[in-house]
């Protein structure tokens, strides 16, 4: 485990720390109640307020930890004040080099998501950090990360505050130096006349006023008119000390109003009894909570109306979103964490990877504002279902692609539907073809046929004429029928129809094979012989296995294994249920088997079409 590394001036950052004097102090409510707020607005069961000193990290606020301080070794939040400028998030220590063997991350409180903004103070040293931390792995929205970064300023605001307040009672000189130089607006005024007694320069820039303008106004000029009773209210009622932080509307010199969180502490200034207040801009915050609720609200009523799966992609990250849509469409639980963008990458069907990818990374790169494609992805059971996908890409100001958000429809059974559409497209026109050139060269054998009996009816003495008429009259008539095959095939004609014990034609089968077929080639049977029977055409059930054993015999040139097995079968409802075509029942289950070279992917989808082969002309029909 990698403890986090030291910063240049950490000795200085140090001596702040204990300048501001807040390690090992009593809790304070003001503390306490932001570290709620954020826990709150970012939907997290732990946020702490965390000081790193030394040798370990001491929890100012915590709201879900049971333990006031960790081993800095530990500590999460001394990695975060090496980069004070920039909010630190970790979406799952367990993949995290620096924090996947953490003892807070491999045992309690179970550690996987953190996010940290530096409690950075005005003299640049971060004293710690303002985190959240979740069991479950996950990542921040920009309107999360910006209300995080607004409720930490207010901690830095607080301990200044804080600060101040001891300086008052202790300095006047240092009070009057660090109230001058705080970014925060901070003003004071009389509890009893509402006279505004100091004002800093934060504060002039803040409200608009000049210092001798302040000095001339009271509490209510800072109000609009109609909250004042609420105003003169709380002043009545306000604690003797401290005043827990509260969302009011101060108004500027220009009229114009804005929302601020009032810190407020009751002091003696130039002996009179006043209040010290400091008041923090919550335009941004109330700005980025409004945005994050309307976000929110939108991304579940699109997931709730659509039966599509929702997908949220942060590009900058590399962390997706699901809907619970898209779980179901995967096959995943819920509570599984997505896999982030290079893992659904590698789900994508090999054969697509590439092209989808690359249209995707065109896509972001270029000014296009959407992006889909259609592939095949691998479920969490590992079969492909086919998706539609598409997104729309979202850019920062200066162009850049940040976030997508998207969504994947499953088409599948479209699919399915689409290429049985085409290949019944296909059959009908192959057929309509076959049945015309069949119907012609029927209309030529007839004739043939008729003059060879009158040809052999006239040679009854000369035998090698006779012989010679007899071939032709052979070769003819399997011309003729290979037209009523592809009749057959044009028309859909049924053919003679009988009862059928598939054992017999199988036992003939075997005979033939074991006859003509090479010794190389090994003949089995497998056949109950309480065989159901089946109605069907004796004729064309013989050729369709005579048809299979043979292409088994050219698929095993070497030698092989062929295996000729029948067995009853019933359907049920539910098994029925799983393809158009299939009804419940008693069937006959056949099967040829082989060991040879086996059929190429990509022409499976052909087999069953007329005249398709790949044989070389002369050597087989297709039928």
């Amino acid at each position: 485990m990698p403890s986090a590394p030291l910063i240049n001036t950490e000795a200085e950052r140090l001596r702040a720390l204990h300048d501001y004097d807040l390690l090992d102090t009593l809790p304070e409510a003001a503390f306490d109640e932001l570290v709620a707020l954020a826990a709150r607005i970012c939907g997290t069961p732990i946020a702490a307020v965390s000081l790193v000193a030394r040798d370990r990290q001491w929890f100012k606020a915590r709201v879900g930890l049971d333990v006031a301080e960790t081993p800095r070794s530990m500590s999460f939040c001394a990695h975060a004040i090496a980069r004070p400028d920039e909010i630190m998030i970790v979406p799952d220590a367990r993949l995290d080099a620096r924090f996947a063997d953490n003892p807070l991350v491999t045992g309690a409180p179970g550690i996987r998501f953190y996010a940290g903004v530096p409690l950075r103070m005005p003299s640049g040293h971060a004293l710690g950090s303002f985190c959240i931390i979740d069991n479950q792995p996950r990542t921040l929205n920009a309107d999360q990360q910006d209300a995080l970064r607004v409720l930490a300023r207010q901690v830095v605001g607080q301990i200044e505050l804080r600060r101040a307040l001891s300086l008052v009672q202790t300095d006047e000189r240092n009070y009057r130096r660090l109230f001058e130089a705080s970014p925060t607006p901070i003003i004071v005024y009389d509890i009893d006349t509402l006279a505004l007694l100091a004002a800093n320069p934060a504060a002039e820039a803040a409200y608009g006023y000049t210092l001798a303008e302040f000095l001339r106004l009271t509490k209510r000029d800072l109000r609009p008119a109609e909250d004042l009773a609420a105003l003169l209210e709380l002043n009545a009622v306000a604690p003797a000390v401290y005043h827990s932080p509260r969302s009011f509307r101060h108004r500027r010199k220009d009229g114009s109003i804005f929302p601020v969180a009032i810190h407020s502490h009751t002091v003696t200034y130039a002996g009179q009894r006043a209040r010290l207040v400091l008041a923090v801009d919550m335009t941004e915050a109330e700005r980025a909570t409004a945005a994050l609720r309307a976000s929110e609200e939108r991304f579940q009523l699109v997931t709730q109306a659509t039966r599509d799966g929702i997908w949220d992609l942060d590009l900058v990250l590399g962390l997706t979103w699901w809907s619970d849509a898209l779980y179901a469409l995967i096959g995943l639980e819920r509570s599984s964490a997505p896999p982030g963008h290079n893992r659904w990458r590698e789900h994508i069907h090999p054969d697509d990877r590439n092209q989808v990818v690359q249209n995707f990374d065109a896509a972001v790169a270029s000014a296009t504002g959407n992006w889909s494609a259609e592939y095949r992805f691998r479920t969490a059971d590992g079969s492909y279902i086919n998706l539609l996908d598409r997104g729309r890409i979202l850019r920062d100001a200066t162009g850049r692609a940040v976030r997508v958000i998207g969504a994947a429809s499953d088409i599948t059974q479209h699919k399915q539907l689409e290429a049985q559409y085409l290949r019944a497209q296909r059959m009908e026109s192959i057929g309509t073809l076959a049945g015309g050139i069949a119907h012609d060269l029927n209309n030529v054998l007839t004739p043939i046929l008729m003059s060879i009996s009158l040809l052999k009816g006239g040679l009854h003495h000369d035998s090698e004429s006779v012989e010679i008429l007899n071939g032709i009259e052979a070769s003819t008539k399997r011309g003729a029928s290979l037209v009523r095959q592809v009749l057959s095939i044009a028309r859909g004609f049924d053919g003679e129809r009988c009862l059928i014990n598939f054992r017999h034609l199988l036992l003939e089968l075997e005979r033939i094979a074991r006859e003509t077929f090479s010794h190389a080639i090994k003949v089995t049977v497998d056949c109950p012989r309480d065989l159901w029977t089946v109605p069907g055409d004796t004729t064309q059930l013989h050729q369709v296995l005579m048809n299979l054993a043979l292409n088994a015999r050219d698929a095993m040139p070497a030698g092989g294994t062929l295996a000729l097995s029948a067995a009853n079968l019933r359907i049920d409802a539910q098994y029925a249920s799983t393809s158009r075509e299939v009804r419940p029942g008693n069937y006959v289950l056949i099967q040829v088997k082989d060991t040879g070279q086996g059929i190429p992917p990509e022409i499976l989808d052909r087999i069953f079409e007329p005249f398709f082969t790949t044989k070389s002309v002369g050597q087989g029909t297709g039928l």
